[in-house]
């Protein structure tokens, strides 16, 4: 199924689930509740599909490590648990095989990242050894690293800028 008709029965359960609590509240009876508690689910389940999570936990265990530069991207207008989901056109690099072009990856980018996740940056990404259009990107290896500091040593207090 592709994310087109998965966005479809996401958007078309949503109202079934209100309409089952509002019939679940106004007395009629177990059906209601049924009918809320079942679209409630398949709404929570479908969520996940729709926001493609599910598979990058096990790609960036199980995925063959890779680099690829970012040749675009642009904004989906979702969010998930605060964090944007940005659409990336990537050129992978594989450690062993000719470099290819996946032209389509949707994934979130931590807040922190947002202004310097920029086309032309090269990130490393997990690919699926079955399907190598499937890849997640690695944030952890694309953070900056904890203490280094990157404009010269850091300034102890008390001493001026000048010294």
């Amino acid at each position: 199924m592709n994310r087109t008709a998965l966005k479809m029965i996401w958007i078309a359960l949503l109202p079934i689930a209100v309409a089952g609590m509002f019939a679940a509240t106004s007395g009629v009876g177990l059906w209601g509740v049924g009918v809320f508690v079942v679209c409630l689910g398949a709404f929570i389940v479908m969520s996940f599909f729709v926001a493609g999570g599910m598979g990058n936990s096990r790609l960036l265990r199980t995925g063959l490590p890779a680099s690829a530069v970012i040749t675009g991207m642009g904004t989906t207008g979702w969010q998930v648990n605060g964090q944007h989901v940005l659409k990336f056109r990537l050129r992978v690099t594989p450690a062993s095989g000719a470099p290819y072009e996946v032209p389509e990856h949707r994934q979130q980018v931590p807040p922190f990242l947002l202004g310097g996740v920029l086309p032309g940056m090269t990130v490393q990404v997990r690919t699926d050894p079955a399907d190598p259009l499937k890849v997640c990107i690695d944030w952890s290896s694309t953070l900056p690293i904890h203490g280094a500091a990157p404009y010269g040593p850091p300034v102890k207090p008390g001493t001026s800028w000048a010294a």
